[in-house]
C-alpha cells in the first residue's frame, strides 16, 4: 500500500496538465523513466554515500553528527527527486526505503526514536483536525457512507486478495479489516491534487474527513474482523501430532505427503535456517514474539498448553502444542537447525 504511493505522486501533477491522450502517454513515459533513474540513483549511489557517512559520523563518537546525517540524507534525496521533476515527498520515502537497507539501520532506528514518538504524535492530531466536524453535522449520512463504503471496499478487496495468496479464511478476514482504513499517504495525494487544482477546497474537505474517519473506525473494524475470524476458525485436533503435522505444512510450506523422505526432511532444514524458535508462550514469550514481528522475523512458539496454543493459533500466532523440555520434541520440530532458539 505504501509503495502505491510512487506511482500515484507521479501521475497527479499529469492528471492536471489537462494534455490529451497521446501527450498524457509521452509525459507518463518519461515521468515512469525519472522515477526509474531516481530510485536507481538513490539505491545506488545514495545507500553507498549514506554508509561512508554514517562510517565517518560513527567513529567520530557524536551522537549528533550521526543523527545530523541521518536528517541530511533524508533532505538530500527529497531535494534530489525534486529537481529531477519528482516530488519531494516521493524523495523523502526512498530516503527512508535507503537508510533501512544501511548497515547502520539499528542505528538510525535509535537515533530517530525521540522524534519519531513527536512526529507521530502531530500526525494524528493533524488527523484528528482533518475531520470536519461541521461537514460532519451537516451532511452525517453522507459521511457515515462515505467512510463505511471505503472501510468495506478495501476489507472486501484485501480479504479476497488474501484467499487468492492462499491465506487462510480466519488470517485473510483479519488482514481486510486491520488494513481497511485509508492509508497516510491520502493526504499527501489529496493536498497535491488540491494545490494542482485537480480537486476544490470543498471536495478537498470531504475526502480528508473520509480519511480521517476511516483511521478513526479502525480499532472497531478490527475488533470486529477478529470476532467474524474466531467464529470461521474451524475447529482443530488438539494433541501434538496434528501440531507438529501443521507446522510442517504451514511454516515450511513442505507437504507431509512428499515421496522422498530424505529430500523432505533436507529442505524442511534448509527452511529452518531462517526460522526462530522461542519456547513457551508466556508473558515473556509474548514479548519475545512482538519483538519478532516488528523486525519481521519468521518464528515459531512451541508451548506445552494445548487451549493456550490453539487460543494463539486462532489468533493468527504460529504456536504449536510442544513440551519444549522434551528433546524428541525439540529434534520433531528442528529446534537444532533453527536460527536461534
Amino acid at each position: 500500500q505504501d509503495l502505491a504511493v510512487v506511482p500515484l505522486l507521479v501521475l497527479v501533477p499529469l492528471l492536471a496538465s489537462g494534455d490529451g491522450g497521446l501527450k498524457l502517454a509521452g509525459a507518463l513515459a518519461a515521468s515512469l523513466g525519472k522515477a526509474v533513474f531516481a530510485v536507481a540513483s538513490v539505491e545506488i549511489v545514495g545507500k553507498r554515500l549514506c554508509n561512508m557517512l554514517f562510517d565517518r559520523a560513527k567513529r567520530s563518537r557524536s551522537q549528533e553528527a550521526f543523527l545530523s546525517v541521518v536528517l541530511l540524507s533524508v533532505l538530500g534525496i527529497s531535494a534530489f527527486t525534486e529537481a529531477v521533476g519528482l516530488s519531494a515527498t516521493l524523495g523523502a520515502f526512498l530516503a527512508g526505503v535507503s537508510l533501512a537497507e544501511t548497515a547502520y539501520a539499528n542505528q538510525v532506528e535509535a537515533s530517530v526514536a525521540p522524534l519519531r514518538g513527536l512526529l507521530l504524535g502531530l500526525f494524528f492530531v493533524t488527523v484528528g483536525f482533518s475531520i470536519d466536524v461541521s461537514l460532519l453535522a451537516a451532511q452525517p449520512f453522507k459521511m457515515l457512507g462515505l467512510a463505511g463504503g471505503l472501510v468495506a471496499l478495501k476489507a472486501v478487496t484485501l480479504a479476497g486478495l488474501g484467499k487468492l495468496l492462499k491465506l487462510s479464511t480466519p488470517t485473510a478476514l483479519r488482514t481486510g479489516a486491520l488494513c481497511a482504513q485509508s492509508g497516510e499517504f491520502a493526504f499527501v495525494a489529496f493536498g497535491l491534487a488540491k494545490k494542482l487544482n485537480l480537486i476544490s477546497a470543498g471536495q478537498n474537505r470531504v475526502l480528508l474527513t473520509t480519511v480521517a474517519m476511516s483511521m478513526a473506525a479502525t480499532p472497531f473494524v478490527a475488533q470486529l474482523g477478529d470476532t467474524i475470524a474466531k467464529a470461521q476458525s474451524s475447529p482443530v485436533a488438539d494433541n501434538s501430532t496434528a501440531d507438529l503435522d501443521r507446522f510442517r505444512d504451514a511454516v515450511l510450506n513442505i507437504p507431509t505427503s512428499a515421496d522422498d523422505e530424505f529430500a523432505q526432511d533436507l529442505a524442511r532444514r534448509v527452511k529452518m535456517k531462517d526460522v526462530v524458535v522461542v519456547l513457551g508462550y508466556g508473558a515473556i514469550g509474548k514479548v519475545v514474539c512482538e519483538m519478532l514481528d516488528a523486525k519481521l522475523t519468521r518464528y515459531v512458539v512451541l508451548e506445552k498448553d494445548a487451549n493456550k496454543a490453539e487460543q494463539a493459533r486462532s489468533a493468527g500466532r504460529p504456536v504449536f502444542q510442544g513440551d519444549a523440555t522434551d528433546a524428541d520434541v525439540l529434534d520433531s520440530y528442528m529446534a537444532g537447525d533453527a536460527r536461534l532458539v
